[in-house]
């Protein structure tokens, strides 16, 4: 199995990819900003069962580098892709992106603009291919723009309309699209909130986003319980949302 990580040094990302290196003993295209953590992360797939892991390392920014990444990769591990997995992001900062232009619009690049570009490049070489699977990152937070975290969910409500036209494009090709959509993930990135009852650790999230991409679902929530607490959340009228607090 031939799987390609972008955003491989994030938590969620690695806990997946133990998964397939543990059951699958896949091969990896690891694509990140570190390049010493991508070495690392490598090192412990390959103890994990991979039979082999090529790095690389640069600007998720740089369109170029999402271009020419399929081909790279194809190049690296000796032929046709099976799963392409995007799950870089970053949680913004709600006050700074409100008054700070300049990181509002790198936000905005990194968890939109930039997913949008490498999911694009990706399904390119899959419908080339007319085989394989793209699994996307999303977020719950995506479902409803809530005042504390308005800007962030923002980019992910665009990310998930995005990747549902993008999945009905691909179903013509025999190309599936499995978006992963987490709750609250215990991870470096969220170590800023507090843990609750809701909270998932990294490694059930993992586990469970390994689980929807091999039953190649449509829409995964993680864990599932969040789908429930969404549809309440929806349901909400206006006037009540707008004066809770979370």
């Amino acid at each position: 199995m031939r799987i390609v990580i972008i955003g491989a040094t994030s938590a969620i990302a690695y806990h997946i990819a133990r998964e397939f290196a543990g059951v699958e003993h896949a091969s990896y295209f690891l694509v990140g900003r570190n390049a010493e953590r991508l070495d690392t992360i490598a090192a412990d797939l390959r103890a994990h069962g991979s039979p082999q892991c090529v790095t690389h390392a640069g600007d998720f920014r740089d369109s170029a580098m999402a271009s020419a990444f399929p081909a790279q990769a194809v190049a690296a591990l000796g032929g046709a892709l099976d799963l392409i997995l995007i799950a870089h992001g970053s949680l913004s900062d709600e006050a700074r992106a409100s008054t700070d232009l300049a990181y509002a619009d790198s936000e905005i690049d990194n968890n939109y603009s930039s997913a949008v570009r490498f999911a694009s490049a990706a399904a390119n070489q899959l419908r080339e291919q007319k085989s394989g699977q793209l699994a996307v990152v999303t977020s719950v937070a995506g479902e409803r723009g809530r005042a504390s975290n308005a800007f962030y969910g923002a980019t992910k409500a665009a990310l998930i309309a995005f990747c549902s036209g993008l999945r009905a494009r691909l179903a013509r090709d025999g190309v599936q699209l499995t978006e992963l959509r987490p709750g609250v993930i215990a991870t470096p990135m969220t170590a800023h909130l507090p843990r609750g009852l809701l909270t998932c650790s990294v490694e059930q999230a993992g586990r469970l986003c390994a689980r929807a991409i091999r039953r190649r679902k449509d829409l995964a929530y993680i864990p599932g319980f969040w789908r429930w607490i969404m549809f309440v959340i929806r349901a909400l009228p206006e006037f009540v949302f707008k004066k809770l607090s979370f």
